[in-house]
């Protein structure tokens, strides 16, 4: 595998980030595609929207029961302005829920996130996509909270997510993001498999196919990706790259596979990422 386009990515965006950090002037990197595009943060821990959730859901209910259930929320909305203005549920209040959300629709505010593909079922008289999340995502999680808490409660991510999955709109890759936020807190702060599980979502098979020289829709299992994710994280380690970035952990290297991807597919002429970047000099 030819791991090299990865600790590339990882270099220069990291030095990006800490060049903006550090008040230097545009621009940040001599990469036209890093300049030109916007891609996240190697450390998911650096993104906006997580520190929003930190600082907002994530330390101030660390010990709440409910934690779970808020990230999960959070996670499926992904954006401050409307988590705000939910607030936090100690107890489920789908009324409350859905209320706020068709407020800020009719006021055209914004209400969810652009960076995650979350389904909107309109069927059996769902006509909105917060009605769907209310009724078919988030209440059936509600109703099996003592259950969740219990698998929560083994410590183990893998566990988690094979039992999360099975919910109905909970996909691998929001359940990998839920327990990615469960990690840093004391939830899942101690799991057996902190820094040896994660779920590898589209965008990382898609990285992984490229660095592995296969054909980009190869099919593989999710027990491969993780073994070759295994070898990469063990790899970065070797490299020295929890010296570049210091929260290096094996999420870290999920993350910025599906970000690697969108590099060389610019590289390639392929295609270009959704969003464009002010990077340049100004």
């Amino acid at each position: 595998m030819n791991s090299e386009p990865l600790w590339y990515f990882l270099r220069e965006r990291q030095a990006i980030y800490e060049r903006r950090m550090a008040g230097e002037p545009k621009p940040w990197t001599q990469d036209p595609i890093l300049r030109d595009y916007r891609f996240t943060n190697v450390d998911r821990e650096l993104d906006t929207v997580t520190q929003w959730i930190r600082k907002n859901i994530r330390q101030l209910y660390m010990r709440d029961p409910a934690l779970w259930f808020n990230l999960a929320i959070a996670r499926f909305i992904n954006w401050p302005d409307t988590l705000k203005e939910l607030g936090y549920f100690h107890r489920w209040e789908p009324a409350r829920f859905t209320e706020v959300m068709a407020a800020r629709q009719a006021n055209g505010q914004k209400c969810y996130t652009g960076a995650y593909m979350v389904r909107g079922d309109v069927q059996g008289g769902l006509a909105t996509k917060h009605e769907y999340l209310a009724h078919k995502v988030f209440t059936p999680l509600w109703a099996a909270r003592e259950d969740v808490a219990m698998v929560l409660g083994r410590n183990s991510l893998e566990e988690a997510q094979t039992y999360l999955v099975k919910f109905f709109g909970m996909g691998g890759f929001m359940v990998d993001q839920i327990l990615t936020d469960l990690k840093y807190t004391p939830v899942l702060r101690h799991a057996t498999d902190w820094n040896s599980f994660c779920f590898a979502g589209p965008g990382a098979m898609r990285g992984l196919n490229r660095l592995a020289g296969r054909p980009l829709k190869s099919t593989v299992s999710q027990q491969q990706a993780l073994e070759e994710i295994q070898v990469l994280y063990a790899e970065g380690l070797s490299l020295g790259m929890h010296n570049v970035v210091p929260n290096y952990e094996i999420h870290m290297i999920e993350n910025i596979l599906c970000e690697c991807d969108k590099h060389l597919r610019v590289k390639n002429g392929e295609g270009r990422p959704r969003s464009r970047y002010p990077g340049s000099a100004d």
